[in-house]
This record gives structure tokens, sequence and C-alpha cells, in this order.
């Protein structure tokens, strides 16, 4: 069998040498458009790679580290192969695509950001590990040898659970009430006509919502951990398949019209299932999982509407077309890029204070009617021209906005940051609850991918998934201290 050393060398491996082929490739091609230097980007990610980002992936601290580096390889070296070989470069889904020089500038901007949070990963995940020890053991940077110990919590579940069954009884009697805030809640496809309705039906409305989707997190995880302890003492695959029944419901009942949030779900729920049952055979249920968010995914994307750039019956266009959007390509980094120079005050301080707290749950409802404008107004201003708003603008090219070239990529820094502090709430203890873990999990998978987003995308969904969860788990705990006591 092939251990967890060898996986790691062997994805390494891969990850260099497809680098290597994809540069010499890109090398070798006329591109036109200002994409002439795009091999700049695989070049940039097997230097970063090879420096900075190895001994990270190779210390196996995080799972925000893991799809850190799967969405920069599929952002800085998938990307530009396939944009390459479907000729993706020369279509546009503005009627005033970027010009040259604008391309060029986000390529070089784009390998900037690499090479400096390629740096700040490397210091805040391996340089400035809390736990020294623990970090020398798991891999030696100058030898180039993992002698970790595999971290393996135990989840536990409060002991008592009065404050969850009070907010299970709470919230069924809002549902009760407002009967209506269910159709925000879509199961396999979406209407965004009903989901639009959040921003609003009052602050009421809203708090309802906010507690469907938070009891939503709590049933998974209780659940899936009463099934779990049941096959664990019993050895009845009828558990198993209860739990991936509740795995697929958990990912096919969500809120909002984001593709990108089914994704993290599913990897989350399914991140919980392999710890919660002590299987071998893992890939079996990982393969079931990922053909039902495949179709999940495809019927959000035919209900949405939602049309690439132009009408093709190619896997690798359609592929290419959404790798684009929701990794921040070149494109759409030289279309921020030109956001900046054609609105000049979509650069003021009450833009970027507007993208932070505008999306806040909570503070949200104080700031939602400031007659202000998202950077990401501005950004699909530039693109569509007022017709629709739906492109994310990258981090980087948010940073740009704010903080020019050279300061560009200190938002990102932030937010790698936070997954550190999030990561470290997970390798300090021995028994983890359960609960707790989903939640980080969550989080940190989404800041996985934030190069490709921003902090609009990044502060709405922490402040959703811990705000209210954190009350509330603060509340049964301190019930069931005082009931000890």
């Amino acid at each position: 069998m092939i251990n967890n050393k060898k996986i790691l060398k062997l994805i390494s491996f891969v990850l260099i040498i497809f680098s290597i082929c994809t540069f010499f490739y890109l090398t070798q091609v006329l591109l036109e458009n200002g994409y002439n230097q795009l091999y700049i980007l695989p070049f940039s990610f097997l230097i970063c790679f090879l420096l900075f980002l190895k001994p990270v992936f190779l210390n196996r601290q995080s799972i925000f580290v893991n799809v850190f580096i799967a969405s920069i390889f599929a952002r800085y070296v998938i990307l530009p192969f396939l944009m390459t070989l479907t000729n993706y470069y020369y279509y546009s889904r503005s009627i005033n695509p970027p010009n040259s020089e604008s391309i060029r500038k986000a390529i070089f901007l784009m390998s900037y950001e690499l090479f400096i949070v390629s740096i700040a990963l490397l210091f805040i995940f391996y340089f400035f590990s809390d736990n020294h020890t623990k970090r020398k053991e798991r891999y030696n940077l100058v030898t180039d040898k993992i002698t970790y110990k595999e971290h393996n919590p135990k989840f536990i579940f409060a002991t008592n659970n009065i404050g969850y069954f009070g907010f299970f009884m709470l919230t069924t009697i809002l549902i009760i009430l407002f009967p209506s805030t269910l159709l925000n809640f879509n199961f396999l496809s979406t209407d965004e006509s009903l989901v639009s309705s959040f921003s609003e039906g009052g602050l009421l409305y809203s708090i309802v919502v906010y507690c469907i989707m938070t009891l939503k997190n709590l049933l998974f995880v209780s659940l899936i951990y009463i099934f779990g302890k049941i096959y664990n003492n019993r050895r009845n695959y009828f558990w198993v398949l209860m739990s991936l029944i509740l795995v697929f419901l958990n990912t096919s009942i969500f809120y909002g019209i984001s593709r990108i949030d089914i994704i993290i779900t599913a990897i989350t729920s399914m991140i919980i299932f392999n710890g919660v049952f002590k299987m071998k055979k893992k890939f079996i249920p990982i393969i079931i999982m990922s053909l039902i968010v495949i179709g999940i995914f495809q019927s959000v994307t035919i209900a949405r509407g939602i049309v690439g750039v132009k009408e093709s019956t190619s896997v690798f266009w359609d592929i290419t077309d959404k790798l684009s959007v929701y990794l921040g390509g070149p494109y759409n980094v030289a279309m921020a890029i030109e956001t900046a120079e054609i609105f000049p005050e979509s650069r003021h301080l009450s833009v970027f204070l507007f993208d932070i707290f505008r999306p806040m749950i909570g503070i949200n409802v104080f700031v939602k009617d400031l007659p202000l404008f998202y950077s990401n107004i501005y950004f699909n201003e530039r693109i569509f021209y007022g017709i629709r708003v739906t492109q994310i603008i990258p981090m980087i090219g948010q940073g740009y906005l704010f903080f020019g070239f050279f300061g560009a990529p200190i938002i990102s820094i932030l937010f790698i940051w936070i997954a550190k502090k999030f990561t470290e709430i997970t390798l300090k203890l021995e028994n983890i609850r359960i609960e707790i873990l989903y939640i980080i999990t969550l989080s940190c998978i989404r800041l996985g991918f934030m190069l490709g987003q921003n902090t609009m995308n990044q502060v709405n969904d922490m402040s959703m998934n811990l705000f209210l969860f954190l009350i509330v788990y603060w509340i049964n705990n301190n019930l069931v201290f005082k009931k000890l006591k």
C-alpha cells in the first residue's frame, strides 16, 4: 500500500512535471491579444512551489493549504494551458474586451501576487508555527524528509444539548411563523428570483433565514456523529448508507445561487464523514459524492441560465470558461485593472470599507442603505455596462484598486493569517468538538479559494457560518456548565 509520505511526494512530482510541460508548451505557441507572455504564470508557479510552497504542503498542517495549492495550480498552470488549447483568449464576455497592455499587466500582477503570497504562506505556516517541535517532526526543510506524526484528533460532541435543543425549538417556531423563509433554500437546483428576497425581507426575515442555515449545520454534525458512533460499535453498513444520504442532503439543500458553495459544503461534509467513519475503503463514498456534486453543480448552472463567452459543445471549453470565472484568470484581472482607470471613484476608502462591512452579517443591516457601491459593482459595470452583475472581482484586482500594484497582495496575506489561526485551533486539540471542526473546515476551504474571490465573499461566508453558530455554541456550553455545577 502507498503510504501518506509517498502520496505527498507523488503529488509534488506531478505538479512540478505538469508545470514544466505547460511552461514549454506555452513558449512554443504564438499567442495574441496581450497573452504572448502567458508562459510566465506556470513558470511562476513552478518556482514558487519549489522554493516556498512545497515545505508547507509536505508539512500537512491544514486543509486550507491543500485547497490553496490546488486552486493556484489550477489558476496558474491548468487555466493557461486550457486557454491556449481552446483559443479561449480570442473571446470576451464584454463588448469591449481589455486591451493588450492590460492583459500583460494582469499577467505580471498575478505573477507578483503568487510570489508574495507564497512567501507569506511559508513564513506564517512554517517558520512562524506556534508548535515548533511538532513542525520539525513533520517536515525538514533542509533534508527534504517527512517524519511527521499523523494528527488524528478524536471527535467529541456536547454531553448535554439543552442549548442546541432550545435553538432547534426556537427555529422551528420561527419557521411556522414565517414559512416563506424556506423559499430561500434550494434543493438540487435554484431559483434566483426567490433567493434575492433575503436582502429585501427585513431584519426579522433575515434572522429567521440565518437561524435555519445555522440549524442545518448543527443537525448535520449531530446526526452524522450519532450514526458514526452506532457504526463503530456495531459495524452495520446501514449507518454508513444513512450518513451518505445525510451528506447528500447537506450538500443538496443550500442557500443562495453560488455554485462554489456547493463544492465547499460537499468537501467539508466528506471530510467529516471520513473522520467519523473509520473505514479502509473510503474512496467508494468519495467517488459517489463527487458524481452527485457534479450533477448538482451542472443543474444549478442550467437553472441560473449562465452563459459562457460563447456557445460551445466542447467540454474543455466549458471547463476553461468556469475556471476563468471562479479562479480569477488574466482576463478578469485585466478587467479589474481597467476598472481602476475608468472608475477612479472605485478606489476611495469608503468603497473599501463598504466591501468589508456591507457583506458582514449583523452589521450589514445598518449600512446596506448607504449611498455606496461595492467594488464588484464597478467591476461588473466595466464588463457588462450595467446589463448584469454576475462576475467576481479577483482578490488581487480588489487589492489593486485600493493599494496599487505593489500593495495589491496585502488583503490576501491578511486572509492567510486568518486561515492559520483557524488551523491552530484544530492542531492544538487531541479531542475536538465535531461542530467546531465542521465550521472551521468550511471557513478554511473557502479561504483556500480566496485568490479567485474577494473580501466580500470571504467576510460574508465567515460571518454567516461563525457569528450565530458561536453564540448558540457558547449558550449550549454555558447551560451544560450550570447544570453540572
